[in-house]
């Protein structure tokens, strides 16, 4: 299913992991959480580790397309009104940095809801690329979400073992109303 983790670039980023988490925090308490996805998230990496060597059965044009729908999910996703307006009015403590393996490293912090009635314990894993610390996993309570796509994908490969990334991709968006972009004329 997934290949091996990419290898980490060679430019060493500016700052730190935890600079660049703090940084995202800001962002999306700023209510500017479609800026902080596009700054921070590396869709590519992301793409990568949930397809692995099955990319190759795709032709470059069907690539693109599932590479464009999944970018639109992780989009709709991350920025979603409601959890941004949480999240903008939450607050952000006890941040720790550590080690992740392959150059990674993870970020943990926990967020406590307005009220107070929640104290929820989250995950930002970053990588270096293009001299930048970019996120290439996130999540919260234990589960991460790249994670859980990589999971997802391979249960649906044995249920679908002629099916290819692409299809998977243009079934999971469908789940949420995301369509594909009309074919150009």
């Amino acid at each position: 299913m997934a290949e091996p983790v990419p290898p980490v670039a060679s430019v060493v980023p500016k700052g730190t992991a935890l600079e660049a988490a703090r940084d995202y925090i800001a962002m999306v308490k700023d209510d500017r959480s479609v800026d902080a996805t596009l700054k921070y998230w590396n869709f590519e990496i992301i793409f990568q580790s949930v397809f692995g060597d099955d990319l190759a059965k795709l032709s470059e044009k069907e690539r693109t397309e599932a590479r464009e729908l999944l970018v639109r999910f992780m989009k709709q996703v991350l920025t979603n009104p409601q959890v941004s307006k949480v999240m903008a009015s939450s607050a952000y403590e006890d941040f720790h940095a550590a080690p992740a393996g392959d150059g990674r490293t993870a970020v943990s912090f926990l967020v406590v809801l307005a009220d107070g009635s929640r104290r929820i314990p989250n995950t930002m894993v970053f990588q270096p690329a293009g001299g930048k610390w970019r996120i290439v996993d996130m999540g919260n309570s234990g589960r991460m979400l790249v994670v859980d796509l990589v999971s997802a994908y391979g249960t649906w490969r044995k249920a679908k073992p002629k099916g290819s990334p692409l299809d998977y991709v243009r079934e999971m968006v469908a789940q949420i109303g995301i369509r594909p972009a009309p074919a150009p004329r």
